[in-house]
């Protein structure tokens, strides 16, 4: 035998089984690309990994779940071979998988409704609703939003509290929050304070800024629970650390005060305010002009009363609309005496809902201060403003 036969014959000895030489010699038939597959998506993070094997050689569909996301997605995987056992792998984006949406898989689709939300609301609605059957608390109050507001779905403000109290119960802050409004405000029923109360503590509890708002304003106010500064401090101090403006404007306003077991804190209290108003906050401005013209902050000149009144007013604060008329009623803070433009600043309070400021403008019109007598004109303030909470209107409304 020649040399060269035998080294022909030695390269043959040497080739890899199941590779044929030549052109073919690119591709490994005999290899398994599933595992290579499969270690490729799970290098990206992908989990519950199904490969379904394709008619081109290499090619496999898959479905998946993203860890980062938690939602099931389907694409294409490709393993491509090289010399040997060398391969490439490539995959195709992974597309949200609607199929998946199931409420065993209640996470999924309530990624898929969030997708959906600003595009197609009723589609998203559908994802929601199934997450929400699935027990997901965020996707019940979302679909009670949809229905209170009509977004993709017949307005329906009895479902809507319906899936808000279920988001709730599910441990949904923000779903006790909305449910406790719809009470309050009697939109889906008689009003009930004292459930309201309870809900908006739900949801306090639950860490919702919001929430420990309103369970503040309920202390404060007797609203569904008994009066307590020194609770509502606890509730608003809890809000106004969650950055909510008006939380911070009202505690301020009840450490100036104090009372009902709260001890006061002028000092801090003005600073709150002060600090409020400063940053657009147009309750802390009102609360910071009333207490100006109560001389808890001394402004012998009413300067600093003006300026806080008329940046509350501005800002659609009927309390600041009020004290901005009573100025100009008096000619005080640098305005001249003009009971015109107080008549002007009275009505404004009055159409932001002012019981006070209501009440004003039938005394005024009564009076024919600012303006020629209007009885007619003014029992119908006065009956505003009744209807507003104000008892003593509701007997000069009767007078006239």
């Amino acid at each position: 035998m020649s040399g060269a036969a035998t080294l022909l014959r030695g390269a043959a000895r040497k080739a890899p089984r199941g590779c044929a030489l030549g052109a073919t010699l690119l591709f490994c038939f005999g290899c398994n690309d599933e595992p290579t597959a499969r270690f490729e998506l799970e290098k990206q993070s992908f989990s519950a990994i199904v490969l379904t094997k394709t008619a081109k050689r290499g090619v496999f569909d898959f479905r998946a779940k993203k860890a980062d996301k938690l939602e099931a997605c389907s694409g294409t995987v490709t393993v491509t071979r090289g010399l040997g056992s060398s391969s490439t792998t490539t995959t195709s984006s992974c597309t949200a998988d609607e199929d998946a949406c199931t409420k065993e898989n209640a996470a999924h689709c309530f990624t898929l409704g969030e997708r959906n939300v600003d595009t197609d609301r009723a589609k998203a609605n559908r994802f929601y609703e199934t997450a929400c059957d699935g027990e997901q608390a965020t996707a019940c109050n979302k679909l009670g939003f949809s229905y209170e507001s009509g977004l993709g779905i017949a307005k329906d403000t009895a479902k809507a509290r319906a899936f808000y109290e279920k988001g709730c119960t599910l441990g949904g802050a923000m779903a006790c929050r909305n449910a406790a409004i719809l009470l309050r405000d009697g939109a889906a029923g008689e009003p009930d304070q004292k459930a309201a109360f309870a809900l908006f503590e739900k949801a306090c509890k639950g860490d919702d800024a919001p929430g420990c708002y309103d369970v503040g304003f309920s202390y404060a106010n007797a609203r569904g629970v008994e009066k307590s500064y020194q609770n509502a401090a606890v509730a608003l101090e809890k809000s106004c650390t969650g950055k909510v403006a008006e939380a911070c404007a009202m505690l301020g306003a009840i450490l100036v005060g104090g009372g009902d077991g709260l001890e006061k804190n002028v000092p801090r209290g003005v600073s709150m305010l002060i600090d409020g108003c400063q940053q657009d906050d147009f309750q802390a401005c009102g609360n910071l002009a009333v207490l100006s013209s109560t001389k808890v902050i001394d402004d012998p000149t009413a300067e600093k009363r003006a300026a806080w009144a008329e940046k509350a007013c501005t800002g659609k604060y009927a309390g600041g609309c009020v004290e901005l008329a009573l100025l100009f009623e008096r000619g005080l803070g640098g305005k001249k005496r003009d009971l015109k433009e107080a008549l002007t600043y009275q009505i404004k309070a009055c159409d932001l809902d002012s019981a006070i400021g209501c009440n004003n403008v039938g005394l005024m019109m009564e009076k024919g201060l600012g303006i020629a007598k209007n009885p007619e004109r003014a029992a119908e303030s006065y009956a505003r403003a009744c209807k507003l909470g104000l008892e003593e209107a509701c007997k000069e409304a009767a007078t006239l």
